[in-house]
C-alpha cells in the first residue's frame, strides 16, 4: 500500500480536517505501537491492523481527470490545485464552486481505503467538526500561567540558548511553549519579567536532534516506496508525522525504521470506521 505523508511546520494540514466526533460515533484515541506514539480518530476499541472503511472531511477538486481527494494540501490558487487519490463514485452533487473547466467542494467521504482508485461508499456534504489535538494541551505547570511572555521574546530566548533549545510549538490556547534539554526552571524564570511568565518543559532531544531523525524519516519511508516531503515540528517531546492513515501496519514499519520510535507521534487524519 503507497501512502502519501506530509510533515508539516505548523502541524495543520491546510485543506483538509478530520472529525473529533461525528453523531458520536468516533472519538480522538492514543496507541503505542512498537514505541510509537499514535493519535488517530476512530470508532473502533482496537487500531486496526489495516484501515479498511475510512471517512474524510476534505476538499475534493476535478480539474478533468477524475475527482482528487485533497489529503496532501490545497495551493490557493484559482482554480484551487491539490494531490491526492482519486474517487470512484462519488456524486455529482454538493460542487460549490468552478472556474476554468475545474470543479471543486468540501465533502465528507466515506471510502474503501487501498482500493486504486478509491472506492466511495458514502458522499455527504461536509460540517467541519472541531479536533483538538490532544499533544498540544497546556502542559501541567504551565496551567496556572495568567500572563504569557510574548511569543517573540519566546522565540528570540530559544535562538539564545543553542543546543539546549528543543524547539518552541504552539498550544491549544493560543500560546506558545519553550522545549529545553535540560532543567526548564532557569529557563522559565529567565523569560518571566515579574508580569508575564512562559512555559517550558523539558524534553529528550534538541530542535537539531529532531531534524535530523526526521530527514532520516523522510529517507527511509522514501526508500520504502513512501512519497514525503515538507518538514518536522517538535511538539511535547516527539516530532508529528501527519499522514491521511494510520493503521498499526503503518505504524509499525515506521517504527520499525526508527532509531528511536518514541521520538515521533504519527496522526492520521482519516476517521477509522468499523462499519
Amino acid at each position: 500500500m503507497r501512502v502519501v505523508f506530509v510533515l508539516l511546520l505548523s502541524g495543520i494540514l491546510a485543506g483538509c480536517a478530520t472529525a473529533g466526533s461525528v453523531s458520536g460515533e468516533v472519538e480522538v484515541r492514543v496507541f503505542d505501537v512498537e514505541g510509537v506514539e499514535v493519535v488517530v480518530v476512530t470508532n473502533t476499541e482496537e487500531l486496526p491492523a489495516n484501515a479498511d472503511i475510512v471517512r474524510f472531511e476534505a476538499t475534493i477538486i476535478d480539474a478533468g481527470s477524475g475527482p482528487e481527494l485533497c489529503i496532501g494540501g490545497v495551493a490557493l490558487s484559482l482554480p484551487p490545485q491539490c494531490s491526492g487519490p482519486v474517487l470512484d463514485g462519488l456524486s455529482d452533487h454538493w460542487w460549490t464552486d468552478e472556474a476554468q473547466g475545474v470543479r471543486w467542494g468540501d465533502r465528507s467521504v466515506e471510502v474503501h481505503w487501498g482500493s486504486e482508485p478509491l472506492d466511495v461508499i458514502e458522499d455527504n456534504p461536509v460540517d467541519w467538526p472541531t479536533w483538538e489535538d490532544p499533544a498540544r494541551a497546556v502542559p501541567d505547570g504551565c496551567d496556572q500561567i495568567e500572563a504569557w511572555a510574548p511569543n517573540s521574546a519566546v522565540h528570540d530566548y530559544a535562538r539564545s540558548i543553542g543546543d539546549r533549545n528543543g524547539g518552541v510549538y504552539l498550544l491549544s490556547n493560543g500560546e506558545l511553549a519553550l522545549q529545553v534539554t535540560d532543567d526548564p526552571i532557569p529557563h522559565r524564570e529567565a523569560l518571566s519579567d515579574g508580569v508575564a511568565d512562559a512555559c517550558v518543559i523539558s524534553v529528550p532531544w534538541s530542535e537539531g536532534e529532531y531534524r535530523t531523525m526526521s530527514f532520516n524519516l523522510q529517507a527511509r519511508l522514501a526508500d520504502a516506496g513512501f512519497s514525503a516531503g515538507g518538514s518536522a515540528e517538535a511538539v511535547n517531546g516527539r516530532f508529528d508525522v501527519y499522514l491521511p492513515v494510520v493503521d498499526e501496519e503503518t505504524a509499525a514499519l515506521i517504527a520499525d525504521l526508527m532509531t528511536h520510535p518514541e521520538a515521533v507521534r504519527v496522526t492520521g487524519l482519516g476517521s477509522l470506521l468499523d462499519r
